[in-house]
């Protein structure tokens, strides 16, 4: 919903997930996109809608540690998720 409102404004998206603790409360700790609970097949679904084409930002300060790994890992998981949402869509 935020995002098709302010769709006309936004140049940039900031990519992050974050998982649930064992209350099933969100943890403000950077995860891989795809290892958290963040929905972001809706929301990737809705950008591809609106036909975002601009930049993508990934926030994954908790990876300093292996940050090629996080880098591959993060890039594999948003083109698999680009292909599930362009498929959806199309088909």
């Amino acid at each position: 919903r935020a995002v098709r409102r302010f769709f006309p404004r936004i140049n940039n998206f900031h990519v992050e997930d974050i998982p649930h603790n064992e209350n099933d409360k969100p943890i403000h700790y950077h995860v891989i996109p795809g290892d958290g609970c963040m929905p972001l097949r809706e929301i990737f679904s809705e950008i591809e809608k609106l036909g975002y084409d601009g930049h993508y930002t990934v926030e994954l300060y908790t990876m300093s540690k292996k940050p090629v790994w996080a880098t591959e890992k993060t890039l594999q998981r948003l083109k698999r998720l680009e292909r599930e949402v362009a498929a959806n869509l199309n088909g």
